[in-house]
């Protein structure tokens, strides 16, 4: 996928979170993650990559698969802001027949695309349905 094309998808995955097309949700340990095909060869992988940060991370369904905006996290990143500073956003698209997942774009590769992760990661997080029906119940009791 060339750059022209990742920004098209991230956008397509922008409009679509706004008109509640994609329900996006947070990571659980449930949740089944496909290693990227250069991922499962690598004996190092395990030790030299960031942890994904659950709780930063979601997913949403999509047809016959899931999207997935991972966050990982490095020692030096820091937590206090979302997504934390220093992290690396990863977009990934995942389906239940296939062995790996693949990566749309991630913030670590360009600065153009790291811009519009975050932007689909701030859209994503600072919608809390649960806590806007929360609100609706107090109000209406």
């Amino acid at each position: 996928m060339n750059i022209i094309e990742k920004s098209k998808f991230i956008d397509k995955a922008v409009m679509k979170t706004k008109n509640n097309e994609l329900n996006w949700r947070t990571l659980t340990q449930n949740d089944i993650l496909k290693p990227l095909p250069d991922e499962e060869n690598s004996p190092l992988f395990q030790i030299s990559k960031d942890p994904i940060s659950k709780k930063d991370s979601y997913i949403a369904d999509f047809n016959s698969g899931s999207l997935l905006l991972l966050v990982f996290i490095s020692a030096t990143a820091r937590a206090l802001t979302s997504p934390p500073n220093g992290c690396t956003i990863s977009l990934r698209i995942q389906d239940g027949k296939s062995k790996y997942s693949i990566e749309i774009a991630s913030s670590s590769i360009n600065n153009s695309i790291t811009s519009e992760l975050i932007r689909l990661y701030n859209l994503i997080d600072k919608d809390s349905s649960s806590l806007n029906a929360l609100i609706d119940d107090f109000l209406n009791s």
